[in-house]
């Protein structure tokens, strides 16, 4: 292997990683934000080429800045002037520093990673899915800088087929990789079937697992007073924030009115990667909401739902408060709806549903409902009318008011992404069984994909 490939193995198999490095002659170099993985690689393997992100560890002194022969200013210039870099920033560190000494930080940050590519000099970079955490972002950022690929892998709208991209864009460049005959699934037809079935058919079992679980925990409520009190003990400004944000939020929510023209926007759970950094411009949601109600027609209102992990699960002051509530409901078109109103009922019955990036665009494009999306998320590739991705206010309000038929066909989506993307159903047989292992399925298919791409390029 000529190419220096350098992959970040986030939360992958140690086993099938240095399994996959054995069999391409250990060419793989491993980097990580983590020290206590760098040691599980090194406990498995003591001969694993593995790193840690060179701006984790800064005892070191830097070394002669005017060696360097990428331009350091402008590259830290870009990355300080990507709003996306500070909201990362104030994502992963918890000490509230001044905009200032963030500057600092990063351009530090920036140094540290143009030395440590200068010196290794790898051709490409492989994450699990795109860099989300500040350590990534800037690393990832830089290696763009420097000419190095970055490639990831995304999510369709069928869970167990990903694409693998490269760039850190809104519209990136698709990993070609030759697929052969046996790649083919036998048995993909019949799992397709149920996917759209499921997504398709009535209110049973519409929250994920994960969900309802946390809802049987609280006794199918979405609060639980003493149970977050005994969860949240160790973070009790959390405990404080979540309380002030239900309280509020089932004041100001109302159940809807069947006399009402509405778009149903639904909340993301914050943080997430689907918002930061895939938003590309919309990772703090009142800036899509307050764009929906701009360009809405007048007789027609704008319901936001919450995403119900924010209270089954945590509720940051990072990213929700009561103001932060207040605020939105403030717009003069905005009504907040009850979080116990179910989400296909409002999908149906709404003009439009819309989302930065959520699974709910999905369920909607699946049930023949009009959809605005902000961000990108699983919809590369996706041609429909019943899609509007945002550009601007004006082509938004046209969107609204649009009239023609509308259909979507996943039978055309399926065979137009099949030769595209990596499945990983493996020995999984039904939707069930894929919903059930999602973990490993989404793997599978990682490792699919990087396992592919690494041999195209022995």
């Amino acid at each position: 292997m000529s190419n220096k490939i350098i992959i970040d193995p986030g939360v992958l198999s140690i086993d099938r990683i240095i399994k996959l490095n054995k069999s391409l002659n250990n060419q793989i170099i491993l980097i990580t934000a983590y020290q206590e993985l760098l040691k599980k690689f090194k406990k498995k393997d003591k001969d694993v080429n593995i790193y840690l992100y060179p701006h984790i560890s800064k005892k070191d002194k830097l070394p002669e800045i005017k060696n360097l022969k990428l331009n350091p200013v402008m590259v830290w210039q870009k990355i300080i002037n990507d709003h996306q870099t500070f909201l990362l920033y104030d994502r992963s560190k918890f000490l509230p520093f001044s905009s200032s000494l963030k500057v600092s930080n990063i351009i530090e940050d920036v140094l540290r990673c143009i030395f440590w590519f200068e010196k290794m000099k790898p051709n490409y970079l492989i994450y699990m899915f795109m860099p989300h955490s500040l350590e990534t972002w800037i690393f990832a950022r830089v290696s763009e800088f420097f000419g190095t690929k970055v490639l990831y892998f995304q999510s369709t709208i069928l869970p167990w087929r990903f694409f693998f991209f490269e760039g850190i864009k809104k519209k990136p460049y698709l990993v070609k990789i030759k697929f052969n005959k046996k790649d083919k699934i036998k048995s993909e037809s019949k799992i397709l079937s149920e996917f759209f079935t499921k997504k398709t058919g009535g209110t049973k079992n519409i929250m994920p697992k994960y969900e309802t679980d946390r809802l049987e925990k609280n006794n199918n409520k979405y609060f639980s007073f003493f149970r977050e009190i005994f969860r949240s003990w160790p973070r009790i400004d959390l405990f404080i924030n979540k309380f002030l944000c239900y309280y509020y939020y089932q004041k100001i929510a109302q159940t809807k009115n069947v006399s009402d023209k509405f778009v149903i926007y639904f909340l993301h759970y914050n943080p997430e990667r689907t918002t930061l950094p895939e938003s590309f411009g919309f990772a703090q949601q009142y800036g899509a909401i307050s764009a929906l109600s701009m360009a809405l027609p007048k007789n027609v209102k704008l319901y936001i739902k919450e995403h119900p992990s924010i209270f089954t699960y945590q509720c940051h002051w990072k990213e929700r408060t009561r103001f932060w509530y207040e605020m939105i409901n403030k717009l003069p078109n905005v009504k907040f709806i009850k979080i116990e109103e179910n989400p296909y009922d409002l999908i149906d019955r709404s003009v439009c549903a819309a989302t930065v990036s959520g699974t709910t665009a999905v369920e909607a494009v699946l049930r023949n409902k009009k959809v605005v999306i902000f961000g990108t998320g699983p919809f590369n590739y996706l041609n429909t009318n019943l899609i509007h991705r945002y550009s601007n206010i004006n082509d938004l309000k046209k969107f609204f008011i649009t009239k023609e038929s509308l259909n979507f066909d996943i039978s055309k989506y399926f065979n137009q992404i099949e030769d595209k993307t990596h499945c990983g159903i493996s020995t999984f047989n039904t939707f069930q069984e894929i919903e059930n292992n999602l973990e490993k399925v989404t793997h599978n298919a990682i490792f699919s994909g990087i396992d592919k791409f690494l041999t195209s390029k022995k």
